[in-house]
């Protein structure tokens, strides 16, 4: 358990946050402003947390994202970067400590049910998705009152509140009769172990559960959206947060992360 407490963060020797010149995401050198300090391990860390999460660097680098391990680009305002990234990383580690969203309301539904829980949404002209603002759970009930913009903030191919939403549907296995049938496919050996002793998962022993965690999803979603609007606004001059995102989608369904490269700065 030592391991695992606070240590106080360690300098790295012979950085500071001044140094003579850096490249930013355009390649051009400029004189950091920042008031000399001492770089810690940490501080760094906070700071390729938030160069990953930068609009500009994923659209940017969206093909070498898809492919290679990221290269981080050194950008001006080091201390600024690693304050974002921090608070990042504190909203997405301690989730469900963050605040509920207020005025999303959970009503009843017409009581029809359905195989799984739904973000509903229309798809334009150009394929592109407009969310309602609505979750419709798999027992008919309907979570309303979602800002549509909550669902820009992505992992991968799917917003974080969908994410929740397949975690927690519940797994729907085909019966011996209708194997017999034709209508389902045959089951591997270890499937049908999990159909049979495995399959005790309910949504409705954790709905109050998962109704909180969206509104905290919410909240997490908005403000992370925030800090990477004052990111693009900073370092990719207003990039569309939604079209840096898809650019980027080379997710699997799974929702594996690719291996990914920066550029040669």
């Amino acid at each position: 358990r030592d391991r695992y407490k606070a240590v106080r963060p360690e300098p790295v020797e012979g950085w500071t946050a001044d140094a003579d010149t850096v490249h930013g995401s355009t390649g051009s050198p400029r004189t950091v402003s920042t008031k000399q300090r001492a770089i810690s391990k940490q501080a760094i860390f906070h700071y390729v947390y938030a160069v990953l999460h930068n609009p500009a660097y994923r659209a940017k680098y969206a093909l070498d994202l898809k492919r290679e391990y990221p290269r981080i680009p050194l950008y001006a305002d080091f201390q600024k970067w690693a304050e974002w990234g921090g608070r990042l990383m504190e909203i997405h580690i301690d989730f469900e400590k963050q605040p509920e969203a207020k005025a999303i309301s959970l009503f009843p539904g017409d009581g029809s049910k359905r195989k799984n829980h739904k973000a509903e949404y229309a798809v334009g002209d150009n394929g592109a998705r407009s969310y309602s603002g609505n979750v419709i759970f798999s027992d008919g009930s309907i979570l309303s009152g979602i800002p549509p913009r909550a669902f820009d903030y992505r992992l991968g191919n799917k917003s974080a509140i969908e994410w929740v939403l397949d975690q927690y549907s519940e797994r729907h296995w085909p019966s011996d009769a209708d194997i017999a049938a034709g209508r389902a496919k045959p089951l591997r050996e270890d499937e049908k172990v999990l159909r049979d002793k495995f399959n005790t998962y309910r949504f409705a022993d954790y709905k109050d559960y998962v109704v909180s965690l969206i509104k905290r999803l919410v909240t997490i979603s908005l403000e992370t959206l925030d800090i990477q609007d004052k990111m693009a606004k900073k370092e990719g001059h207003g990039v569309d947060l939604r079209a840096a995102y898809e650019k980027v989608e080379g997710f699997d369904d799974e929702g594996e992360a690719p291996m990914a490269a920066e550029n040669k700065e």
